[in-house]
């Protein structure tokens, strides 16, 4: 995720119980120092990214960090920014 110098089509995935679960489709951004979201210093361990499809079953899975529209769950950041946790961002290749 770290090594990413332009947009990235990715899988964002989180974790229950202990399994890992494919949750949207998005775009990974590209991280460069002093990134903020929203006006905010971006969390260590976290990136922005696009959100274009979430799988029918995580639509109200709650964001770690609500947007900066106050976006609270997955279905309302479709078609907008949030941040994610790195660990659980997958870069597919093209």
């Amino acid at each position: 995720m770290d090594e990413i110098t332009q947009r990235a089509p990715c899988e964002l995935q989180t974790t229950f119980k202990n399994l890992t679960f494919m949750v949207a489709y998005g775009t990974a951004m590209p991280m460069l120092p002093g990134d903020v979201y929203h006006g905010q210093e971006i969390a260590a361990g976290y990136a922005k990214v696009g959100v274009e499809q979430v799988s029918n079953d995580w639509k109200t899975l709650e964001l770690d960090i609500p947007g900066g529209d106050r976006e609270t769950t997955l279905a309302e950041a479709i078609h907008g920014y949030t941040l994610w946790d790195k660990h659980y961002i997958i870069i597919k290749s093209t």
